[in-house]
């Protein structure tokens, strides 16, 4: 009778035999231990995850003087991880589509949609200032309503820390309303700068 653990140990060779890692090249890599203080990287390999995302995970450089079976021994070490439920962790090729992310970019340059999607609001904001410059000045209201937006969600007590809190009469009372200057435009805000970025965007004449 063959043991569970020889049987996974059987399993990992075989699909080492099988497939052949992908190798990648490059920034955006995920470093883990043990390889992670080796000065002598030189690549990637690619493991999938049962959730269909994936980690790009340093390998060894080959070392032509100590011809031993570095890469088999890398690859069966993460083969054959198991989580809690007992069930694998790493294979060498896609088990599932990539999980959609949430978000997807409005900026449309040239009149094309972008296609970039991302997790949370703060990346949104931060791709669309870093790829869509020029784009950005088009949506400033948008971008001003995330940053407030982003700005309400952190914790009341580091607000509090870096004196930026509400003080008792603020408390009170509510947050302050910004009415637009222009007349006939109905716009309000929560902060004066964003009220005033609405005015010199949207009424560059001014009232």
């Amino acid at each position: 009778m063959v043991s569970n653990a020889t049987q996974v140990f059987e399993d990992v060779i075989s699909e080492i035999q099988a497939t052949e890692p992908e190798i990648v090249q490059g920034g955006n890599t995920q470093i883990t231990f043990p390889f992670q203080h080796n000065l002598r990287l030189s690549n990637f390999v690619r493991f999938y995850h049962p959730d269909g995302t994936h980690s790009d995970i340093a390998a060894p450089t080959y070392n032509a003087a100590r011809p031993t079976p570095y890469r088999e021994r890398f690859l069966a070490h993460y083969l054959r991880k198991r989580g809690p439920d007992g069930m694998r962790l790493f294979f060498l090729s896609p088990q599932a589509p990539e999980p959609e992310l949430p978000i997807r970019c409005f900026v449309a340059p040239g009149g094309r949609q972008c296609t970039r999607r991302v997790s949370s609001l703060p990346d949104l904001y931060m791709h669309v200032m870093g790829r869509h410059g020029e784009e950005s000045k088009l949506y400033a209201d948008v971008l001003a309503a995330m940053k407030l937006k982003m700005q309400a969600q952190i914790d009341p007590e580091t607000l509090r820390l870096l004196g930026l809190g509400q003080t008792s009469t603020e408390a009170k009372e509510g947050p302050a309303t910004f009415y637009c200057r222009v007349d006939g435009c109905p716009r309000f805000f929560d902060l004066e700068k964003a009220r005033d970025m609405h005015e010199k965007v949207q009424h560059k004449e001014g009232k």
